[in-house]
């Protein structure tokens, strides 16, 4: 185009040439100041405890009767963050799926701290540390009509700390998604907006805070900045290495491939359902998954 036209808050904050536009020009005038998107800068030691452990493990494509995954050995350590690249398609999901227990395992095991979660549903895995970002936060990771109170609270509501005499204590409830809010950013006019009312980084950094809240042993983040602003890109980013520094693993699923070599210690590719390789970020490093991502090259 010959001109950009920049909207904030319903208004025009800038006009400038596209010839003269740089990606950190359009950031400022998008969210009102400096965008740096940050980088992991040192990961743990080789020898951290691993918070997971996916061994042999195989898959179906849903409907399909057909393998889509595996078998696939994986391992995320504590405090690591290991990165997945696939071109869409290539059993990221179904390996997202099946750690996380919306997918039955075909073969192989998922172990979660050490424990073999295997056979678990979700709500034991979730209980036995795990948190999950989903790539559809509309559709999976929030119930949109419902208030930002209840999806703020949807990963809490049955512990016990959030009842009294068995049932939902609402002065702590409503304490706890306040609080999810005001330390995640999450830009609402109250917590009886229903999630139809936030924009997609809002409701993003609420899905977030509401994961991370619960201080989680392994995060599956899967696609987490996708379709956002910048100003919610750096913030979530900020958010998965934090947690990462905390001593949570995390296995981040993107199709942002300077996401992935951003954030991660440890790179995997998968390639038709099989691990193609695995690399580190360094020079060169992009060429090297094109290749694996496209079945050009082996590792």
């Amino acid at each position: 185009c010959a001109r950009v036209t920049v909207l904030r808050d319903g208004r025009v904050t800038g006009v400038v040439s596209a010839a003269e536009a740089s990606a950190r020009t359009l950031a400022r005038l998008m969210v009102g100041r400096d965008i740096e998107l940050p980088r992991r800068a040192a990961g743990p030691g080789a020898a951290a405890p691993r918070a997971l452990e996916v061994r042999g493990l195989v898959a179906e494509r849903a409907g399909a009767g057909r393998r889509a995954l595996g078998p696939v050995d994986l391992v995320v350590g504590a405090g690591e963050i290991v990165g997945v690249a696939a071109i869409a398609g290539n059993g990221q999901a179904e390996l997202v799926e099946a750690v996380v227990g919306l997918r039955e395992a075909r073969g192989g095991s998922v172990a979660l701290a050490g424990e073999d979660v295997t056979g678990w549903g979700v709500r034991r895995r979730r209980a036995g540390g795990l948190a999950y970002i989903p790539q559809d936060r509309r559709g999976r990771g929030t119930a949109p009509t419902r208030t930002v109170l209840q999806n703020a609270i949807a990963a809490r509501y049955r512990s016990p700390d959030l009842q009294r005499w068995g049932w939902l204590d609402g002065a702590k409830a409503r304490r706890l998604a306040a609080d999810i809010v005001k330390r995640f950013d999450v830009r609402t006019s109250g917590l009886n907006a229903t999630g139809l009312t936030l924009s997609g980084g809002n409701l993003q950094k609420l899905v977030v805070g509401r994961e991370l809240e619960v201080e989680p042993r392994l995060l599956v983040a899967e696609d987490p900045t996708q379709g956002i602003d910048i100003g919610s890109v750096e913030a979530v980013r900020h958010h998965l290495l934090s947690a990462a520094e905390r001593g949570c693993g995390v296995l981040l699923v993107s199709q942002d491939l300077s996401e992935v070599i951003a954030l991660s210690d440890r790179m995997i590719v998968l390639y038709e359902g099989k691990v193609a390789g695995e690399c580190r970020p360094g020079p060169g490093v992009e060429q090297t998954l094109g290749l694996l991502m496209t079945g050009a090259a082996s590792g």
